[in-house]
């Protein structure tokens, strides 16, 4: 199952955004409880056949990919690696067609191998500085057969990096966000963890990308989101997902979206599955 819940929410695919066209998941590598502590998430693969402009929302992650141009003969040429740092704000994408995009999106709390992820909040960097911060995106080939021969080398590049060990405390704090569709204030969450306030930032902040404020907010959006496409009435979307008022998710939306809840796109990427 590509997309999750949280809470007590159940799948619902039917009322999910569509996906960019020929948008594919190869493995997920979280989606079994024997192996949900993969540092990996998911392999995606994107070929484009039509023009369109997607808006892209936030989902907390990190994404190492490869944009490129698929020429007649399924030759992919102009490989260009790309960084995307944990998002807390939407963002616009333009697909042409004969663009093409393989990626892997990474678990939260798994940016060890950065020196700092919080400095990637919200950024993309591209070709050499991408390079500079994940030197293992160097060894993919500027020029492919396939986009399967592409994705090979995105294994390959997966099993460079190696795996991030994961930190007991911060994969508890993050269940427990999950677990209350990020309706638990840092200090209240820090209490049930006995972490100190700072401890708990510190950790968000080097291996998350986001403060735990931040990313609590994002869940909270991404919840509203959800129920907003159920059908659910403006006022019971407020409280259900934890807002303290229509004009307090209002904003949320807007901030997050750029949309309002009574106008939800229909054409969105970005979904944050269970852990």
């Amino acid at each position: 199952e590509r997309i999750g819940q949280t809470g007590d929410d159940a799948p619902d695919m039917s009322s999910d955004p569509r996906p960019f066209p020929n948008y594919t998941e190869l493995f997920i590598a979280g989606w079994q409880s024997s192996r949900r502590r993969d540092p990996v998430e998911t392999l995606w693969t994107v070929r484009a056949t039509e023009p369109q402009d997607y808006v892209v929302l936030p989902d907390g992650r990190a994404d190492l990919i490869a944009r490129f141009r698929i020429a007649a003969d399924g030759t992919c040429e102009d490989i260009v690696p790309l960084l995307v740092g944990p998002s807390s704000l939407h963002h616009s994408v333009r697909i042409e067609p004969g663009d093409g995009f393989v990626g892997v999106r990474l678990r939260p709390g798994r940016l060890g191998f950065l020196r700092d992820a919080s400095d990637l909040r919200d950024r993309q960097l591209a070709g050499d500085a991408a390079v500079r911060l994940v030197p293992a995106l160097a060894a993919l080939p500027k020029r492919t057969n396939s986009i399967d021969a592409l994705v090979s080398a995105f294994r390959e590049l997966i099993r460079a990096l190696g795996e991030p060990a994961a930190i007991g405390e911060l994969e508890t704090a993050l269940d427990r966000l999950h677990l209350a569709g990020g309706r638990i204030t840092p200090g209240d969450l820090a209490r049930a963890l006995d972490l100190g306030p700072r401890r708990l930032h510190r950790l968000f902040a080097r291996h998350v990308g986001l403060s735990p404020q931040l990313y609590a907010a994002v869940l909270r959006f991404q919840r509203g989101v959800r129920l907003r496409r159920r059908g659910m009435p403006v006022a019971a979307t407020a409280h259900e997902a934890g807002f303290a008022d229509q004009p307090h998710m209002t904003r949320a939306f807007k901030r997050h979206g750029d949309f309002t809840p009574a106008s939800v796109p229909e054409v969105t990427l970005g979904w944050m599955p269970l852990r």
